[in-house]
Protein backbone atom coordinates (compact mmCIF):
# COMPACT_ATOMS: atom_id res chain seq x y z
CA UNK A 1 0.00 0.00 0.00
CA UNK A 2 2.93 2.27 0.20
CA UNK A 3 3.90 2.27 -2.88
CA UNK A 4 0.11 3.44 -4.31
CA UNK A 5 0.54 6.49 -1.77
CA UNK A 6 3.54 7.83 -3.14
CA UNK A 7 3.03 10.51 -5.10
CA UNK A 8 5.04 11.26 -8.43
CA UNK A 9 6.24 7.33 -9.21
CA UNK A 10 5.62 6.48 -12.94
CA UNK A 11 2.42 4.71 -13.97
CA UNK A 12 3.85 0.92 -13.98
CA UNK A 13 4.71 1.03 -10.17
CA UNK A 14 1.08 1.88 -9.50
CA UNK A 15 -0.30 -0.67 -11.76
CA UNK A 16 2.28 -3.73 -11.23
CA UNK A 17 1.35 -2.51 -7.21
CA UNK A 18 -2.28 -2.78 -7.72
CA UNK A 19 -1.36 -5.95 -9.36
CA UNK A 20 0.58 -7.35 -6.99
CA UNK A 21 -2.16 -6.87 -4.69
CA UNK A 22 -4.72 -8.88 -6.46
CA UNK A 23 -2.34 -11.54 -6.78
CA UNK A 24 -1.09 -11.74 -2.91
CA UNK A 25 -5.19 -11.50 -1.95
CA UNK A 26 -6.16 -14.01 -4.09
CA UNK A 27 -4.07 -16.61 -1.58
CA UNK A 28 -6.16 -18.62 0.30
CA UNK A 29 -4.00 -17.22 3.49
CA UNK A 30 -4.09 -13.89 2.64
CA UNK A 31 -7.48 -13.30 3.01
CA UNK A 32 -7.87 -12.55 6.51
CA UNK A 33 -5.08 -9.86 5.39
CA UNK A 34 -7.57 -8.61 2.86
CA UNK A 35 -10.48 -8.54 5.14
CA UNK A 36 -8.30 -6.88 8.11
CA UNK A 37 -6.94 -4.03 6.18
CA UNK A 38 -9.77 -3.58 3.87
CA UNK A 39 -10.67 0.02 4.46
CA UNK A 40 -6.86 1.01 3.68
CA UNK A 41 -6.65 -0.63 0.48
CA UNK A 42 -10.00 0.74 -0.60
CA UNK A 43 -8.87 4.06 0.65
CA UNK A 44 -5.31 3.76 -1.47
CA UNK A 45 -6.90 2.34 -4.54
CA UNK A 46 -9.54 5.03 -5.05
CA UNK A 47 -7.67 7.51 -6.78
CA UNK A 48 -6.44 5.72 -9.46
CA UNK A 49 -10.25 4.35 -10.59
CA UNK A 50 -9.99 7.74 -12.46
CA UNK A 51 -6.63 7.08 -13.85
CA UNK A 52 -6.05 7.62 -17.38
CA UNK A 53 -4.49 4.26 -17.85
CA UNK A 54 -6.97 1.47 -18.64
CA UNK A 55 -4.51 -1.14 -17.46
CA UNK A 56 -4.32 0.49 -13.84
CA UNK A 57 -8.06 0.76 -13.76
CA UNK A 58 -8.42 -2.63 -14.75
CA UNK A 59 -6.27 -3.96 -11.64
CA UNK A 60 -8.43 -1.51 -9.47
CA UNK A 61 -11.92 -2.64 -10.56
CA UNK A 62 -9.70 -6.62 -9.77
CA UNK A 63 -8.68 -5.57 -6.63
CA UNK A 64 -12.25 -3.87 -5.51
CA UNK A 65 -14.10 -7.38 -6.61
CA UNK A 66 -11.44 -9.60 -4.74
Amino acid sequence: IKFLTEKGAPNAVYMLTLRSLCNYFRNQSANHVAVYRRSAVFDAISPFLQSADKNTRMACATLMLK
